[in-house]
């Protein structure tokens, strides 16, 4: 049983808790992540914990995430493939060159088979 699905079945009361719940039922709606989402929470959660623990403040570990947020975008910014902004979604190549890697993330060794597919399917949706 994956956690999501073990979430759902919990009849949870504690309002942090609750937090994860919605979370992971809004990303199990949207199709991906879900899992990432709560295990992810759960870490962070738990590393709080430990920092508490520790007598640090919450509102120093409040900021300690907030800047960890702040970092985590910038890095991703960076990782935008130059050019993307500007990519024509009308041109299949471009399309399935840009869409590989996200597809072998989840459907690795499948992706020269799957990417033209889903080009040709989003590109009808498109015109």
């Amino acid at each position: 049983m994956m956690p999501v699905q073990i979430v759902n079945e919990l009849e949870v009361h504690h309002p942090t808790t609750k937090i994860l719940v919605l979370v992971g039922k809004a990303m199990e709606e949207i199709g991906d992540g879900a899992n990432l989402t709560i295990s992810f929470s759960g870490e962070l959660l738990q590393n709080a914990e430990e920092l508490i623990r520790s007598r640090m403040h919450p509102s120093e570990i409040i900021s300690g995430y907030t800047k960890a947020i702040t970092k985590a975008i910038e890095l991703l910014d960076e990782l935008v493939e130059e050019g993307s902004e500007i990519m024509d979604v009308r041109n299949k190549d471009e399309v399935v060159l840009r869409m590989k890697a996200v597809v072998a993330s989840k459907q690795y060794g499948q992706e020269d088979i799957l990417c033209p597919l889903i080009a040709d399917v989003s590109m009808v949706i498109i015109c």
